[in-house]
């Protein structure tokens, strides 16, 4: 039975300094949105690697999306965003509604694939470093 207990010991303190020493990276995609027909940089755009819920206050209907997670980021005055999360995923969410009164653009998914991205960023102790991927400007249609 000791034997047992003290196997068990073993097997969660390695564990625990297994997930402790694990290093983690960071999955970014930047860009610039702008107007599909205009061609000027949108404001205030999110732009994320997950769902969320959203209201559109001009109708009051809320699409059903996951709750957040993570981070996420928004578009700048130039149209700029800068989107970031921990682990690899495939797909990118741009929410249409702006909240800079620039109108409402239609949601829209992106496929991102980070699989020839290099490793950038100055790697630490518990930190690897960066995949960014920069999909330069991405037409938003109303």
């Amino acid at each position: 039975m000791k034997y047992v207990i003290k196997i068990f010991i073993i097997i969660v303190v390695a564990t625990i300094c297994l997930t402790a020493c694990e290093k983690s990276y960071h999955y970014i995609v930047e860009g610039r949105l702008i107007d599909k027909i205009t061609r000027e940089p949108v404001e205030g755009i999110m732009v994320s690697f997950n769902k969320y819920d959203i209201i559109h206050p001009k109708n009051g209907q809320k699409t059903q999306k996951k709750s957040p997670i993570g981070q996420s980021g928004w578009s700048d005055e130039n149209g700029k965003f800068r989107a970031l999360e921990t682990y690899s995923t495939s797909i990118l969410y741009i929410y249409g509604y702006s909240s800079h009164e620039n109108g409402l653009y239609k949601d829209t998914t992106l496929l991102v694939d980070f699989s020839n991205v290099t490793l950038s960023g100055t790697p630490s102790k518990n930190y690897k470093g960066d995949y960014v991927l920069n999909i330069g400007d991405f037409e938003l249609e109303k």
